[in-house]
């Protein structure tokens, strides 16, 4: 069971108690469209709804404000939908193979390899061919779903013996036609397929867009694959609504959706007066049950919420009824058992989450139009909702300057320490010479109201440097306990250290140039911190960098691996997505790590491309100004599987012992460590 903990004083402890809700069991009185009022409740920037026509009223006021605006066409900015100890990730993990890396060493998170010591499990697509696999996105007036071609999702299961370094396929699961696997979860002799018809792409600020959202689903099966000879569905779990995240937290996972209502003949961004006034007419009739999405559990179909477990955003937004045209959910399923999930709502946009093993925070990019000065006023929205287990509480919101989309290694730009919470967002000035600020913000719950209250930002008046120079974006991002690690680049690369040991006041500590830049940050103990990232001059090429930060006034660079033949240009997909990392720590040796590698160039006049999995150790890390970076060999996605559906891409690894398995597209390659000349695949 999860536990909140509450250090505020008890005026603040009765008025979050009023704000705390249980999310209504599927099955019981809750799991209906209901209008139950509720008894009062402190308010912050989100109101608990008092009942299902003000929910209603609120979805009907949002469809008319979505429908008098125009279309996103803003394209920047996308979010990449590639869809614990404080040093975070499988880093500290107590068995003797890699496991999925995380933002939270103690909140797991979907991947399309899991692995438990004996099996590997990949989620693996029979696809159309190559030019197809992205469609373009459907008409803004049709109320459909981004749907994807004909495909059936399958995950893979393979038998390894670590220490023949070997893998072979044992079985299969179909999964379903025409589904796309959002990723698995693996908990003791239960897998969880994450899965749905729709297959985002980076479509920016589009996915803000209200229309996008009708008819999707999240779907959701359990196996039990204790007998991996026959695996037995056990739960088969449809959402209504379009996936936006999910995370596990002991024996409960969560996921996030948004739903936007179907209306049979509504058009999204009418141009007629006729079209207009047909939606009016629709939004007329427009009941209670039109507007709450369903949830279905190995056939039986329910409300997924009670309109009184819902939230309204609490703005007064044109002197009408609060609200946006979607419902974001949150949904809590127990895995002893999923028929009890629950849910809870509000209406307002969900971009990206966080979650702590005590909380999940919902974040939403308020986009604003330009200034004269061609600044923009652009905000970053923030709930909190603690949980326990299937309980959650409101406990406030927040916005604060500058944006943050989620995804990749953007997820790593929020953090919960202490029960306060560190964000760093950018935002646009306008200014040629220095277009681009960034800033860092602590937050804590109020003492006094429904609200989280700025704690202290940096920079500020007392401390007016910039996080980066002038015109320097902003890369790798990294918290660690009482510190925070942040690398911005525009011709070189500036690491800072920033001191969060005193949480209102917090500083830069300290400073290292370096050529290149990194996009991911590995704290490989409380002395060393890793980079990946990338050399950018004379061309791209992949760059790992040790450093030490035993004195955080005083970073120091212990050397540096460039990856990737000269004058050829390299890549790594671990630079933008974590889960492409692997990394075994040993608490009294040598730590071990890979990541995979896309090169190309020309050789003789000929073009070649290939991609490889690094392996590398770090030596000595106990002892700071010893310690070192080493490359040990690499693993080869060579020869090319006989069919077709291999890509270059979707790469992970698992190091077990001795042995590492590198899964490049659908394939497996394999060796042991030490020993890569004598490898073994593609299985």
């Amino acid at each position: 069971m999860i536990q909140t903990r509450n250090r505020k004083n008890q005026t603040a402890a009765a008025l979050l108690a009023a704000a705390t809700m249980v999310l209504p069991a599927c099955g019981g009185s809750g799991g209906s469209a209901d209008n139950t009022t509720p008894p009062p409740q402190a308010e912050g920037l989100l109101k608990q709804v008092r009942s299902g026509s003000e929910l209603l009223d609120a979805m009907k006021s949002g469809l008319n404000r979505e429908a008098e605006r125009a279309p996103t066409t803003r394209l920047d900015a996308a979010p990449d939908f590639a869809a614990e100890a404080d040093t975070g990730g499988a880093t500290g993990s107590p068995t003797d193979f890699s496991t999925t890396y995380t933002v939270e060493a103690s909140v797991d998170e979907f991947d399309r390899v899991k692995y438990n010591g004996s099996h590997l499990f990949i989620a693996s697509e029979l696809r159309a061919p190559c030019c197809e696999i992205l469609p373009e996105p459907a008409p803004l007036n049709d109320s459909v779903a981004i749907s994807g071609p004909q495909n059936t999702a399958l995950v893979r299961i393979l038998a390894t013996d670590p220490d023949a370094a070997s893998a072979t396929q044992v079985n299969t699961i179909e999964v379903g036609e025409n589904s796309y696997v959002q990723g698995l979860y693996l908990i003791d002799q239960q897998l969880a397929v994450l899965h749905n018809r729709n297959r985002y792409g980076a479509f920016g600020d589009i996915w803000l867009d209200a229309g996008f959202w009708v008819a999707q689903e999240t779907a959701l099966k359990i196996y039990n694959v204790s007998d991996i000879d026959s695996p037995a569905l056990q739960w088969d779990i449809a959402l209504q609504g379009g996936f936006v995240d999910s995370r596990r937290i002991g024996n409960t996972m969560y996921f996030v959706t948004r739903h936007t209502p179907q209306i049979d003949g509504y058009i999204y961004y009418p141009q007629t007066v006729e079209q207009r006034s047909n939606n009016q007419q629709l939004l007329d009739e427009l009941s209670l049950e039109d507007i709450v999405p369903t949830v279905t559990i190995n056939g039986d179909s329910q409300p997924m919420f009670s309109a009184s477990d819902c939230f309204i955003t609490n703005e007064n937004l044109d002197q009408q009824a609060a609200g946006y045209p979607v419902i974001t959910s949150i949904t809590a399923v127990p895995l002893n058992n999923p028929a009890e999930l629950r849910t809870l709502c509000y209406n307002e946009n969900a971009v990206g989450s966080y979650l702590s093993t005590e909380a999940i925070y919902l974040t939403d990019v308020r986009y604003a139009e330009p200034n004269a000065d061609g600044s923009r006023d652009e905000t970053t929205r923030i709930h909190k909702f603690a949980l326990d287990g299937t309980q959650a509480s409101y406990r406030g919101s927040a916005e604060v300057e500058g944006y943050l989309w989620a995804g990749g290694q953007n997820d790593f730009r929020i953090s919960e320490h202490n029960d306060q919470l560190r964000i760093v967002t950018s935002k646009w000035t306008g200014d040629e010479t220095d277009r681009e600020d960034h800033q860092l913000f602590v937050l804590q719950e109020s003492a006094t109201e429904l609200a989280l209250e700025e704690v202290s930002r940096l920079p500020n008046s007392s401390r007016p440097q910039e996080l980066g120079k002038a015109n320097e974006a902003l890369y790798g991002v990294r918290f660690q306990a009482e510190r925070a690690y942040l690398v911005t680049f525009e011709r070189i690369d500036p690491l800072y250290v920033i001191d969060l040991s005193d949480s209102s006041d917090p500083k830069i500590a300290g400073e290292l140039e370096v050529p290149g830049f990194s996009n991911f940050l590995h704290p490989v103990s409380d002395e060393l911190l890793l980079g990946l990232g990338t050399l950018a001059a004379p061309i791209n090429r992949v760059k790992l960098e040790l450093f030490n930060v035993a004195d955080i006034n005083n970073p120091v660079s212990l050397g540096s691996e460039i990856i990737g033949a000269e004058g050829a240009y390299s890549r790594s997909e671990a630079e933008y997505n974590r889960h492409a990392f692997s990394y075994l720590a040993n608490s009294d040796g040598v730590d071990r790590f890979a990541i995979p590698v896309t090169t190309n160039g020309r050789r003789a006049g000929n073009y070649f491309n290939n991609t490889q999995l690094n392996l590398f150790e770090i030596a000595n890390k106990t002892t700071p100004n010893a310690a070192t970076l080493n490359p040990v060999g690499l693993i080869s996605a060579s020869p090319k599987p006989a069919d077709q559906n291999w890509y270059p891409s979707n790469n992970r690894s698992v190091i077990h012992n001795e042995a590492v398995y590198f899964i490049s597209g659908d394939a497996v390659w394999s060796a042991l460590w030490g020993s890569t000349d004598s490898q073994i695949g593609p299985q």
